[in-house]
């Protein structure tokens, strides 16, 4: 199975239900005002506000904005969730990044390197064989951007050098 399946929060899901129809109550709507002025079936308003169902990103989109609401004001409504409040101390920054700092330390880039030639001595140095040049090319952007490596474009091709 490839795509990770996720249970539904019932509770969750009926007080955000309660929560949008106390919002379209309070304009004085019913359901099939809120599915006329959203475009959303009057038979999905129900199943949101009833709590068989959580709404998709559009659905949710066109509520809020029928209702006259930011849609971060969907979900603000008083309602106990565990949250994840173990995190790691540190930052680990990806093994490509720190092999790439590595081998600017060890003057690797004082002669100009093109993609290919940093992607190796990265795997070299990571025992890794899955490091992809996308990824390379991406940190050495970064690395550019912040004044650390020099991008030089000779001959339609992209070096780098510190």
């Amino acid at each position: 199975m490839s795509k990770r399946e996720l249970k539904p929060d019932l509770a969750y899901q009926k007080a955000f239900g309660k929560h949008v129809k106390k919002l379209r109550e309070s304009v004085g709507w019913t359901q099939l005002d809120l599915a006329v002025h959203s475009r959303v079936s009057e038979y999905q308003i129900s199943v949101i506000e009833n709590g068989h169902e959580g709404p998709n990103f559009q659905t949710l989109l066109a509520i809020s904005l029928a209702l006259g609401k930011y849609p971060a004001e969907l979900f603000d409504f008083a309602h106990a969730l565990k949250v994840n409040s173990t995190f790691p101390k540190d930052k680990h920054k990806p093994k490509s990044t720190v092999a790439i700092r590595k081998l600017i330390d060890e003057g690797f880039f004082k002669k100009m390197k093109q993609v290919s030639e940093v992607v190796e001595a990265v795997k070299e140095n990571t025992k890794s064989s899955s490091v992809r040049s996308s990824e390379i090319s991406g940190i050495l952007l970064r690395l550019v951007n912040e004044g650390t490596v020099k991008l030089i474009k000779k001959d339609s091709k992209n070096f780098y050098k510190v």
